[in-house]
């Protein structure tokens, strides 16, 4: 199904990867600030988790920009670590480089 009944379906927020030297996770987060990401990498798992605060009582007619909490994650390859992230204009790039030991 195409069109725009299925772009409203989207509950996430949507992601793209880079592979070059290193590996890129591009991660657009519309509507959500800097201090309402998380960023946690544990063992091979990488997780996102972006948090909205309460609701106003504002009654929309149609909210185009999601305004709900959401949780997303990666599991990553052996010996692939997280170098760095940066958020700008509602981006979210986090840098992974795999670093083999002895290599």
């Amino acid at each position: 199904m195409t069109g725009p009944e299925t772009l409203m379906r989207v509950t996430r927020p949507t992601t793209s990867f880079v592979k070059e030297d290193q590996f890129q996770i591009n991660i657009a987060l519309a509507g959500f600030s800097r201090d309402e990401i998380t960023i946690t990498a544990e063992a091979s798992q990488l997780t996102v988790t972006g948090k909205k605060p309460e609701q106003d009582d504002t009654e929309y007619l149609y909210h185009g920009i999601a305004a709900r909490s959401f949780e997303r994650r990666f599991n990553l390859a052996d010996y692939v670590e997280v170098e760095s992230a940066d958020f700008d204009n509602g981006l979210l790039h986090i840098n992974l480089e795999r670093r083999v030991p002895g290599v």
